[in-house]
């Protein structure tokens, strides 16, 4: 899902420090610790609550792009996270926002996965609408961090 969240380089700058805060985690049901170094190698907890208590989703960010292209006006910073043993899913997700060469700022979110619990094979078609939830929250939490006025 990807989503048009402004223009400019003041833009892109504001996305990428809502990524590197955790902001597009910051829901009432789904947060990620806002201290949680986005690096290659470090291992992070996604806390959630749906039916059951708050449950620890254990991942790692297992890659970091920051990028700019010399020439032009074309900048990129995302991650990408993967599972890890005791959580409910295999797979990764991608979050990147990117200023293009017209200078229009777009947020991400890219993710794969299958189930690697009981649980979640039983319930993937929940599972896969809960996602899908959360790309829209996500989406909605970055808007309106960007929207926010500076303090």
């Amino acid at each position: 899902m990807r989503v048009l969240v402004g223009s400019g380089l003041e833009t892109f700058e504001k996305g990428k420090s809502a990524l590197q805060t955790w902001r597009h985690f910051g829901l009432d049901w789904a947060f990620v610790d806002s201290k949680t170094p986005i690096q290659n190698g470090v291992k992070f907890c996604v806390c959630l609550k749906d039916f059951l208590p708050w449950m620890m989703m254990p991942l790692q960010v297992v890659y970091v792009n920051d990028k700019r292209k010399a020439n032009k006006a074309m900048m990129s910073f995302g991650f990408g996270s993967g599972t890890l043993q005791g959580h409910l899913l295999a797979g990764e997700e991608h979050f990147p926002i990117e200023l293009d060469e017209n200078n229009q700022v777009w947020y991400e979110i890219l993710s794969f996965s299958k189930p690697a619990h009981f649980s979640s094979f039983i319930g993937y078609p929940y599972v896969m609408l809960r996602q899908k939830y959360f790309a829209h929250q996500s989406i909605h939490a970055v808007l309106k961090h960007m929207t926010a006025s500076q303090p």
